[in-house]
């Protein structure tokens, strides 16, 4: 009874993180409270890996694989999301074209509804719209490549690609989050 909402926590404080980036402001800034994410996150992880080693003798070893399975998926989302902040913060200082930001904004608000998303499904809460990951990580990737076509984009190529490959990570994972929380319901 407690595992799930304590996992769910961690994934809600997943969507913060990943909305951080999109806010604008003080990249120091946006690394501290990135920071204290993180620390949260950790420690909401921590809980629920207790939490599941705990039920080891209670009955329910398929919702246990699953939760087990899906604590995996989250801390390697996780790892790869923290990587995303950070060059995201870093890429207020380049000064990057309004379309690339938005382009980058419109994929971190699809990862964070579908951290929300599955915090509401692992709570048994009304299911909410799963939003369609893959449609804004290739209209990122349209965007990108038609920038670095673009002769003035050369001194930021380099990052593009980057932050190009971060979110071709972090999107599949994501994914699979929502299919393992699917073996969740079944379990």
């Amino acid at each position: 009874a407690r595992v799930r909402p304590s996992f769910a926590n961690a994934l809600r404080s997943m969507a913060d993180l990943a909305r951080l980036p999109s806010q604008g402001g003080d990249p120091d800034m946006i690394r501290s409270r990135a920071y204290a994410s993180r620390l949260q996150i950790y420690q909401g992880f921590g809980t629920v890996q207790q939490l599941v080693a705990e039920t080891t003798f209670e009955p329910s070893a398929a919702e246990r694989e699953v939760m087990l399975q899906l604590l995996a998926e989250a801390q390697a989302a996780f790892l790869v999301l923290l990587a995303l902040v950070q060059d995201r913060s870093d890429a207020a200082l380049r000064g990057r074209p309004v379309m690339a930001r938005e382009a980058a904004n419109r994929c971190d608000t699809a990862v964070a509804e579908s951290f929300e998303a599955l915090a509401a499904g692992i709570e048994d809460q009304q299911r909410r719209p799963w939003p369609d990951l893959a449609g804004a990580l290739a209209a990122l990737e349209r965007g990108t490549a038609a920038r670095l076509h673009d002769s003035t984009a050369a001194a930021t190529a380099p990052y593009e690609r980057g932050q190009l490959a971060l979110y071709r990570q972090l999107v599949p994972l994501v994914e699979r989050l929502g299919a393992h929380q699917q073996g969740l319901v079944l379990a």
